[in-house]
């Protein structure tokens, strides 16, 4: 099976600070898509999901993906059910994909951490869309990019790489669910179009 996956959050991950540090931010939102290895989709699931106690919503996160920590606690299903079915797709899944991957896996140990009492390990390769985007979008670096010395090219952002290989925009940016579907539609193209690899070459012994 092959994961795609996207979190929307209450702020930033303190990302030197460890997992179970009751300052890290909080889920508010999962959305995964599980697909066969041949990209026959087989389930998907998207919820809002309740923050836990001590929650602050960050205002930049609210004014990404507009959820307010009100809607929810009154929307949002139990966080401890939400990590579990996370845990077991995640589970079943030789691959997980997502753009910024990182982003969102740290996000779920964050989760697994506070809900369930453990930090989980992802065990399955990840795929991140945005990386492996990156050299081929190849966008200009930033005036703070060029400022820092740093060449580019500039981390391509889910709609500037739906603008880039569809010639579309990306409508509903941070719904977790529309992400999701996005990140996967670029990951599709890469690797049946462009011939990006799935997995990374094992090196010889």
């Amino acid at each position: 099976m092959i994961l795609g996956y996207d979190s929307e959050t209450s702020g930033l991950p303190r990302w030197h600070d460890p997992s179970d540090d009751p300052r890290q931010p909080h889920l508010i939102q999962l959305a995964m898509i599980l697909y066969s290895m041949d990209g026959t989709e087989v389930d998907r699931f998207s919820s809002i999901v309740k923050p836990g106690p001590g929650c602050v919503m960050e205002p930049e996160a609210f004014n990404a993906h507009g959820i307010s920590l009100e809607r929810a606690m009154d929307e949002g299903m139990d966080p401890r059910e939400a990590v579990t079915k996370f845990l077991d797709w995640a589970g079943r899944a030789k691959l997980r994909v997502g753009h910024n991957e990182s982003f969102d896996r740290r996000i779920m140990r964050i989760a697994a951490a506070r809900h369930l009492g453990f930090k989980w390990d992802a065990e399955a390769p990840a795929f991140c869309t945005l990386y492996k985007s990156k050299f081929i979008v190849n966008l200009p670096p930033t005036p703070k990019m060029q400022a820092a010395g740093m060449p580019g090219p500039k981390a391509p952002k889910l709609s500037e790489c739906v603008q880039h290989f569809f010639n579309e925009p990306l409508e509903g940016a941070h719904d977790a669910l529309v992400d999701v579907e996005a990140s996967m539609r670029v990951f599709w193209h890469l690797v049946n179009e462009l011939k990006v690899p799935m997995f990374k070459a094992r090196r010889a012994a």
